[in-house]
């Protein structure tokens, strides 16, 4: 099967409890999922896997990420 490579992004806004978050996209491997928080200041910060999120399950039409932290009202 051949995958496409494309650059797919969904933006949430941080309510400063959810930490659950879910995406459409396929994907090969949970490695393939990049998380950035964007602080209120428009700084952008890269999420460490397994340690900042995981991502559920590894691979497949759609899956889910799960912040360790959950991001505050005014980031994204």
């Amino acid at each position: 099967m051949a995958l496409t490579t494309t650059r797919s992004i969904i933006t949430y806004d941080g309510n400063g409890t959810q930490k659950v978050f879910t995406f459409p996209y396929t994907y090969l491997r949970a490695a393939h999922i990049r998380v950035t928080l964007i602080k209120a200041n428009g700084d952008e910060v890269q999420l460490t896997p397994g340690t900042d999120f995981s991502v559920e399950p590894d691979g497949g039409p759609a899956g889910t990420v799960t912040l360790s932290t959950a991001p505050a009202v005014g980031e994204k």
